[in-house]
């Protein structure tokens, strides 16, 4: 294969990459919606927990509780890794999964951008 057509080739081949399936596009927004929930749930936590602190109240449950929540919250950021370090999220996919995410697709957009500069995919390319 000449090298023009190999360019053209893994040219058109990162152009599919970018394009997400519809699996991809509904994990991207499974994940997206459960990393929300936690981050949700582990700030109100939080609060509960400096209330209870100030009226010395005990915090044993709800630390308990927020542990739980974070652990949650980080294995969905762990996927969302995994699956922009192997190429199935692609950088816009906050725009291609719009649709799905539509009342936090603001906090997605945000968010995604970071975890995708962290853990962008690098793609090997032969040398000649």
């Amino acid at each position: 294969m000449s090298i023009f057509k190999r360019e053209q080739q893994e040219a058109k081949d990162w152009a599919n990459r970018l394009q997400m399936t519809d699996q991809e596009m509904r994990l991207f927004a499974k994940l997206w919606k459960a990393e929300y929930e936690a981050t949700v749930k582990v700030n109100a936590i939080s609060d509960k927990i400096e209330m209870a602190e100030i009226f010395e109240r005990p915090t044993k449950r709800l630390e308990n509780s927020l542990i739980t929540w974070e652990r949650k919250q980080q294995e969905a950021l762990d996927q969302i890794a995994t699956n922009v370090e192997s190429g199935f999220f692609p950088e816009n996919a906050p725009e291609q999964c719009d649709h799905l995410t539509q009342d936090i697709s603001g906090y997605i957009a945000d968010c995604f951008h970071v975890t995708y500069q962290d853990h962008q995919p690098t793609y090997e390319t032969d040398t000649v």
